[in-house]
Order: C-alpha cells, then sequence, then structure tokens
C-alpha cells in the first residue's frame, strides 16, 4: 500500500527520509528551561506550504542561525507530478544545503521518430540513460540548476554499492527489472574569489522492460548537495544530512497527491488510446508497453524513509534516536552526545551532563535514547 513514506522520493522531496507522516503543522514555542539554554543548540520545525493546494505539504527541521527557503513545485508533464526544491543556508557563512527538484526520464529507442530526445512521452523526457551518476550530474544536473559551478575538479567519487543492493531490496523488493546505481561525489571549484568544496549525494533507478529492449525508465531518487569552503565541509555534512533526513510529508496533502496521481494515471492511458500511431504501436505489443509504464511509475514511489536512512548512514557524525513524543526515529548530529525534544517539535542538542539537570523534570523536554 502506498503510504507518505513513499511520497519522500517525489519531493526528492522528491521526499525524504521519512520514518512516519506527520499529521499536520509541527511547532511550538520554547520553555524557559530550554530559553536558558543559551549555549545549546536548536533545530526548528518549519512547516511548508503547497500555494496551490493551500495546505501544508511537507516540515523540515532548520538549524537555529540558518535560514530556509522551501517549495512545492507542480509540473503535471512528469510522471511525479510534483517535486520539492529546499535550501538551507548559514546566515553569515557559507555553508548551504540545496535539494533539488527531480525530473523523471523515458527512453523508447522505437519510438524516436514520433518523440525525439528532449520531448515529453508517458510522464519523462525523452533522453537516452546516463552511465552513472557522474555523467547524469555533468549532463543534468549541473547545465540546469548549478550554472555557478566552472572548472571544477574531482576530488573523490565513493560508489555506494552496499546501500544501492539494499535499496533494491529493501525498497524495490529485489525486483529484476530494476537497476539502481548510487554514489557520493565530492568536487572543488572557485568562485567569487574563494575555494568550495561540495559533496553531492545521488540515487538512479533504471527500470528495464526485458520484453522490449531499448525502453528504460529512469530518473534519480536521491538528489541534493551540500557545500563550504574548501577544508570546513565536514563540520557541516553531519547537521545539513539530518535537514535532509527530517523531511515529512503531511497527512492530508499527500492524501491529495495520491487523488491527482490517480488522476494522472487515468489520463495517461487516455492518452495512449488517442496517440494514434503510438497507440497502434502499443496495441502490436498487446498492451504490454503501457503496463510498463504505469507499473514501473508505481515502483519508483519507494518507502525512501529507509533510503535515507542508508544515505545518512554513509555519513560520519549521524546518530540515529527515538522521539518519545511520536514513537518515530530522528537523525541529528552526535558531537553534541545528548539531545532533547519538545512537544512542539523542536530538538535541543548540547554537550555536558549539566543540561541533563537543567531540563530533568521538565513537562515539555524529553530526553532522546538511541534507536534500537
Amino acid at each position: 500500500m502506498t503510504t507518505p513514506r513513499r511520497l519522500t522520493a517525489v519531493l526528492s522531496l522528491a521526499f525524504l527520509a521519512l520514518t512516519a507522516c506527520k499529521g499536520g503543522q509541527e511547532g511550538g514555542a520554547s520553555n524557559g528551561a530550554a530559553m536558558a539554554l543559551g549555549k545549546a543548540f536548536r533545530m526548528r520545525p518549519v512547516a511548508v506550504k503547497d500555494s496551490a493546494a493551500n495546505q501544508i505539504a511537507y516540515t523540515l527541521l532548520v538549524p537555529s542561525g540558518w535560514n530556509h527557503r522551501a517549495s512545492v513545485v507542480w509540473n503535471r508533464q512528469f510522471a511525479n507530478l510534483v517535486s520539492a526544491s529546499v535550501e538551507v543556508e548559514q546566515a553569515d557563512g557559507p555553508g548551504k544545503l540545496q535539494v533539488y527538484p527531480i525530473v523523471p526520464y523515458i527512453w523508447l529507442e522505437s519510438t524516436l521518430k514520433l518523440f525525439p530526445i528532449g520531448s515529453i512521452c508517458m510522464g519523462g523526457v525523452v533522453q537516452p540513460p546516463v552511465a552513472g551518476t557522474y555523467e547524469y550530474l555533468q549532463k543534468f544536473l549541473f547545465p540546469a540548476y548549478r550554472a555557478d559551478i566552472t572548472d571544477l575538479e574531482m576530488i573523490s567519487e565513493d560508489s555506494l554499492t552496499g546501500i544501492a543492493e539494499q535499496v533494491w531490496r529493501d525498497a524495490y523488493d529485489s525486483e529484476k527489472k530494476m537497476r539502481l546505481a548510487a554514489s557520493r561525489i565530492r568536487i572543488r571549484y572557485a568562485k567569487e574569489g574563494f575555494s568550495y568544496e561540495e559533496t553531492f549525494y545521488c540515487l538512479l533507478s533504471f527500470a528495464y522492460n526485458p520484453n522490449f529492449q531499448g525502453n528504460v525508465i529512469w530518473r534519480p531518487e536521491i538528489l541534493y548537495s551540500i557545500r563550504n569552503r574548501a577544508g570546513a565541509l565536514a563540520k557541516i555534512e553531519p547537521l545539513l544530512t539530518a535537514v535532509v533526513s527530517s523531511i515529512s510529508a503531511d497527512r492530508g496533502w499527500f492524501s491529495h497527491y495520491l487523488s491527482e496521481r490517480r488522476e494522472w494515471e487515468r489520463g495517461q492511458m487516455q492518452s495512449i488510446r488517442n496517440a494514434g500511431e503510438m497507440s497502434r504501436y502499443i496495441s502490436r505489443s498487446n498492451d504490454e508497453i503501457s503496463t510498463f509504464f504505469i507499473s514501473t511509475y508505481k515502483a519508483q514511489q519507494p518507502s525512501l524513509d529507509r533510503i535515507h536512512n542508508l544515505f545518512s548512514g554513509a555519513i560520519p557524525g549521524v546518530e540515529t534516536y527515538t522521539n518519545p513524543y511520536s514513537g518515530n526515529a530522528v537523525q541529528l548530529p552526535s558531537e553534541y552526545g545528548r539531545a532533547w525534544v519538545s512537544s512542539g517539535g523542536e530538538y535541543l542538542l548540547a554537550k555536558g551532563a549539566e543540561y541533563d539537570t537543567l531540563l530533568r523534570g521538565s513537562l515539555e523536554w524529553q530526553p532522546l535514547g538511541a534507536a534500537p
């Protein structure tokens, strides 16, 4: 059954590291004890509104002292229908997280005369599949979203094969038609007189139809980057990874999305019937191609809470805790050693046992324990 966790991929939001869907907007002020902890680090919940649906779409945690820009972008040409754009950056520094919108792709060798490269077909942009994640960044991500990166130097490319294999087993139930590729790619480049380093996290999925060679539906499932001045990137990666892992779809909005998705699927099937030569091509294939399209798009809405947890686990300095209010897992930077959560969804991280004493007995703040 499709759940709000599965939406995380669409929100790259692509909809991200969800452990359980929240019932509504999170928020709340800190109590006096927490406010007195000026040296403690806070992460506050922020609700992002879908202006088209006029309701909260998702929430995320934003660190204190950081600014954010987050939105929901509908594009009914694409099979995922909706994606999210998220940017979280230091108010007084160069550190930044960027979660990129998801664009699906499709490759049908036998119909190129009907749908040339760059056109839209069956909910995807017609493009041949890439050989790997770095090629995807070079050909698609950088030109579309990161034109500011020039003369880059590749520092490292770590193939996260183990993560891809586990995602294939856990999220895709070892579906034989699916292939996944995951990488962590770090680059260096100069900008405005400073040297920057940036790590890109990318998971690509490829769906093949074994009965029709040359038919591939592919797209990124995870796509975000973290950057900072050269030499300082490792200091903020655990923190911003926790931000990515905190993104959670609102239950009511997700129901709205599912309704829109069902309408899109019905529209796609009607388009096939109305598509003349395309329809005849599919009819000659006994409708197997159209079934392949729809089943693949459904399969590409997997439960990405596990996917994001796996990606987060690839970064040192991230600890998984259990929220005593919700029972959900939450990933936070581990360097502070101690963590608390308020009834309003705000997190407080600190070093030293003195904070245990100050918050002990609080009705609002509860300590977080390590997840089993």
